[in-house]
């Protein structure tokens, strides 16, 4: 079971990020018939500052205020969570535990930096009840100071609810961290001879290691590559780093251009000598660009994008943010998308602007439903001389301020109105989940949404999807707009962070996956989106700089050189002469 996805068997990668967060929650009663639920860091970090939040009730009415905002469904998964004792914890990539404070600003409950994402999520996990805990990690500490170093490790223990070195005593005994300190990294600081030994009967009575050796992988093939700067002989005046960033593209493109003809003629000899049954054996030319610095990488990314011999669609990007589809790309040579069924657009979950049009799928509420009182137009006593329904517009309260919006016809109803959505907030309206948002559809361009403790907000819409009833999705050009509504499911053409919200994990009729075969040969990745990946197939990694922390170097080789990879992955540290 996945987390805010559901059973495995019915989600479908890539996934958008926003449906982490939008998503039906099961119920622990419904999660104890799996046999093993999944959950990302970003999401127990979101439900960490929730839990901080909600902790924080010196302003009961600061407190009463965050926590009506706040979905119901995030709340039952933060209960879920810290309300079952599991079997197992497992937190794979566990080194993330050790991620350290960098800033006290308060994070949103979407956006934060990697650090703080991970430090927020650490609380969380560490909290979770289970009867046996693992860290699972390839790179279990990171930097090259040992003390930076030591305390990592003791933050592992904390986590594994070591009883010496990760629980805490009580008021007359030392705290783990002190106790640690003491025992263990005061010792090894000051070089004592037996400090070594207390650490490594401390790691062999916690630790299952196995190292790339015990595996017998393709050793890396290492070099360095020392290149001349290539300038523009038409722009005097241009910078140096462009000069750079253009002389290691063009290594890259011809590398990976020579090794795909090489590719290209094994498979014909293979084909004519030996058959099918040695294919596997050949691996298709594919390179990760790795830096540790943005501006580098994107400047090496300009160049490449620029080279026509490498086509139109031969790189990809990664770094940090949430973009499974180029991952999928890079792997399957495929692009994945949809086409916006007003506009013609392709949309991928990248950054990429489309026509911004907001499709809705809705259902109309019954006449039952509405005067069953699940919705209720109100009549506000407040309103002074209403007047007549001027069909969805503003409605003027006292002293000409404007106090909501009518719910009428928008060709209006020539009478004196009083029923519309107040202004000020959805009070007199039922409490709806945060994943099943309401609407009133006030005319073909516009609709007024509202959720559980938001207020309200108009949204411009193109064109309203048919109800299910109808049996297909289709345009809804025409016909019956006004009235009370609820969205199954709804998009946004174009692939902006407010990309998607699917309700009842379907997707709309008309709007499937669509597939198309390209060559994504190169992949730009960010250190802040190395973790975790497994990228086996990778021929070739050009770095852009030589690391000098030996874990990072190792966690960005790691990537290919694992298990399943068919050969040795060809490891380049690029340097440039400048003439400046």
């Amino acid at each position: 079971y996945i987390d805010g996805l559901g059973d495995i068997v019915d989600v479908e990668a890539p996934l958008p990020k926003v449906i982490l967060w939008s998503s039906m929650n099961a119920s622990a009663e419904i999660l104890s018939n799996y046999l093993f639920v999944i959950t990302t860091f970003e999401r127990c970090a979101g439900l960490e500052y929730i839990r901080k939040q909600l902790s924080n009730d010196d302003d009961e009415e600061e407190f009463s205020q965050f926590k009506s905002s706040v979905p119901n469904s995030n709340l039952d998964a933060l209960n879920t969570f810290l309300g079952i004792r599991w079997l197992r914890l497992v937190v794979d990539e566990g080194h993330e535990l050790t991620a350290r404070k960098q800033s006290t600003g308060s994070p949103s409950k979407q956006s934060y930096s990697a650090s703080a994402n991970f430090v927020a999520a650490t609380d969380l996990i560490c909290d979770i009840a289970a009867e046996r805990r693992w860290v699972m990690t390839g790179t279990p500490t990171t930097g090259t100071n040992s003390q930076i170093a030591l305390t990592q490790l003791q933050k592992l223990l904390k986590f594994l609810r070591h009883d010496r070195f990760g629980i805490d005593g009580n008021k007359t005994n030392k705290s783990a961290v002190k106790k640690w300190y003491d025992v263990i990294m005061r010792p090894l600081l000051i070089q004592n001879e037996f400090a070594w030994n207390d650490l490594l009967n401390l790691l062999r009575s916690i630790l299952v290691r196995h190292t790339k050796e015990d595996l017998k992988l393709f050793e890396p093939i290492k070099s360095l590559v020392v290149l001349d700067a290539i300038h523009d002989n038409n722009n005097p005046l241009e910078e140096d780093s462009r000069a750079i960033d253009r002389a290691m593209a063009k290594y890259i493109s011809e590398t990976i251009l020579s090794a795909k003809l090489e590719y290209q003629r094994n498979i014909r000899l293979s084909n004519q000598s030996f058959g099918f049954q040695n294919m596997n054996n050949i691996r298709k030319p594919k390179a990760i660009v790795f830096s540790q610095h943005k501006s580098d990488l994107q400047g090496v990314g300009h160049f490449l994008y620029l080279d026509p011999r490498l086509g139109n669609s031969s790189v990809c990007e990664h770094d940090g943010t949430f973009k499974s589809a180029e991952l999928s790309r890079f792997r399957h040579s495929k692009k994945k998308f949809r086409i916006c069924p007003l506009c013609g657009h392709e949309n991928l979950i990248i950054n990429q602007s489309g026509c911004d049009n907001t499709l809705l799928l809705v259902e109309y509420l019954t006449e039952e439903e509405i005067n069953a009182g699940t919705f209720t137009n109100t009549i506000d006593d407040n309103i002074s001389n209403p007047r007549p329904c001027e069909g969805g517009h503003g409605i003027a309260g006292k002293g000409g301020h404007f106090t909501g919006y009518c719910l009428c016809s928008p060709d209006g109803c020539n009478r004196q109105c009083r029923g519309y959505i107040n202004a000020l907030g959805p009070t007199h309206l039922s409490q709806n989940e945060y994943s099943n948002p309401n609407i009133a559809i006030i005319s073909e361009n516009q609709v007024i949404g509202w959720t559980m403790g938001m207020q309200w907000q108009v949204n411009q819409i193109v064109r309203v999807i048919r109800s299910e009833e109808n049996s297909s999705a289709i345009l809804w050009r025409g016909g019956q707009y006004g009235g009370l509504a609820r969205i199954k499911m709804w998009r946004t053409c174009g692939g902006r962070s407010k990309y998607t919200g699917w309700h009842g994990m379907k997707a709309f009729d008309g709007l499937k996956w669509q597939a198309m075969d390209e060559d994504a040969s190169i992949l730009l990745l960010h250190k802040d989106g190395s973790h975790g990946l497994d990228l086996n197939f990778v021929t070739h990694i050009f770095l852009l700089e030589k690391i000098k922390d030996p874990a990072l170097e190792n966690q960005i080789i790691s990537r290919a050189h694992r298990m399943g990879a068919k050969g040795p992955v060809n490891v380049v540290v690029l340097q440039v002469n400048s003439e400046k």
